[in-house]
């Protein structure tokens, strides 16, 4: 069979016919627009309506998430698993011919937008409604990949910028706290700024024993335990060098020496079982239990039957040695002898008093068995059990972001924090 000779205008052709079922394309940096002001979220919530009225704002790098009822709604993110508040929530306003566009899920220049991922820059002009402020937008556009954005910004530091490693590294934690996918994806670049940062500020420090006093000056106001950790431990420094490194570690970088080791104070009291919770450290059952009675009221919210079994079946379940939602605490003992043949009691218990509106009280509790299963209650009946590979399986989803309570000390020449909170 003869082989089949192309004509000279097929490659051209293909190239067209591909450019023209190609996508419309965006701008992957934000727009600058006459008479618009860069701001952040959080900067504008904080105006009062005479301060905004008659400004325009420029909102970069927000997350899509729906136009409802008129107002364009942005996506928080989420911490400890559960989501955040919006920003600007109620503030953003759009005309007819926008919300139907956005409704269609794409911005003001036609590009699709998906809710929860999309980044868009909103153009808006603050107006005072019935004394309250509100933010009329005129235009939508999506905005690139955060991870692009802070690798283009890493690309153009200087070769010997430590502090803007730093800098930039804290930037992006910031940017992508609340998002564990972006998280997840900027994580090697974050670790990558660390250890740039920290390279360029070794190469320029004596050598131990003689730049010890040095590298503790240097380790406090870069905030590396690292670094004041490896004075501590070096044979060749004096006992009061070693004892300054030590002072250093404990007061100023809030470092614990466990095991042997110098650690960061938040890795230090989850090796403790603690956790973050309200700006304060608390046993890591507390946290739990706050986690699982939050899931219960979302059960009640769905109007979900807090005894979905009939007595019968209940005893039926406590004779077979099975725990299930609605028991009374009286069952759950007998269930758990029928099922191992000897009493089992609880190695922890953890209760907390809710009070709500008239007067009344939400009580939940938590079990903790030496197996490290975990039981429910709310006013004495079961809500849940989790298992122990359950509970693990929960601390590793990426989307479970906790604030630990102690803010780092900024080191002189440090940026604000503000703008990518």
């Amino acid at each position: 069979m003869a082989a089949r000779v192309l004509p000279s205008w097929f490659p051209c052709a293909l190239l067209l016919s591909a450019l023209s079922c190609a996508g419309p394309a965006w701008a992957q940096a934000p727009e600058e627009r006459a008479g618009y002001e860069a701001a952040h979220p959080r900067q504008i919530e904080r105006l009062s309506p005479q301060q905004a009225k008659g400004k325009r704002f420029s909102i970069p790098y927000v997350k899509f998430l729906k136009v409802f009822e008129g107002e364009l709604k942005l996506y928080g993110g989420k911490a400890r698993g559960r989501s955040r508040p919006a920003p600007l929530k109620g503030l953003l306003r759009v005309g007819a011919t926008l919300e139907k566009t956005l409704q269609g899920l794409q911005d003001s220049e036609g590009t699709t937008l998906v809710p929860r991922e999309s980044n868009i820059q909103v153009f808006a002009s603050a107006r005072i409604a019935q004394g309250k402020l509100v933010l009329v937008v005129d235009r939508v556009v999506k905005l690139g990949d955060q991870v692009e954005r802070f690798e283009a910004l890493a690309a153009a530091l200087e070769q010997k910028d430590a502090l803007g490693r730093r800098n930039l590294a804290r930037r992006v934690e910031r940017a992508t706290r609340y998002f564990p996918e972006e998280r997840a994806a900027s994580q090697p670049l974050i670790d990558r700024l660390r250890q740039e940062a920290r390279a360029i500020t070794i190469e320029a420090l004596p050598e131990l024993p003689e730049g010890a006093q040095e590298r503790i000056e240097v380790g406090v106001k870069v905030r590396d335990i690292e670094l004041v950790a490896e004075v501590y431990e070096h044979e060749g420094v004096s006992e009061e060098t070693r004892q300054a490194a030590a002072k250093a570690l404990h007061e100023q970088l809030q470092a614990r020496l466990y095991l042997g080791e110098w650690r960061a104070y938040g890795d230090y009291k989850r090796m403790l079982g603690f956790l973050p919770s309200e700006r304060k450290w608390v046993r890591q059952e507390r946290v739990w239990l706050e986690e699982a009675a939050e899931r219960e009221k979302a059960r009640l919210r769905r109007n979900e039957p807090r005894q979905p079994f009939t007595k019968f079946q209940l005893k039926t379940y406590m004779g077979e040695g099975r725990l299930v939602r609605g028991m009374v605490k009286e069952w759950v003992i007998a269930a758990l002898k029928a099922k191992h043949g000897d009493m089992v009691y609880p190695k922890t218990v953890i209760r907390i008093r809710e009070l709500q509106k008239q007067g009344k009280a939400l009580e939940w509790e938590v079990w903790v068995l030496p197996s490290g299963l975990q039981i429910y209650f709310c006013n004495g009946l079961v809500t849940e059990k989790v298992e122990p590979e359950a509970q693990e399986a929960r601390e590793d989803d990426p989307s479970d972001v906790r604030e630990e309570p102690e803010p780092a000390k900024k080191e002189e020449g440090e940026e604000p924090a503000e703008e990518d909170e």
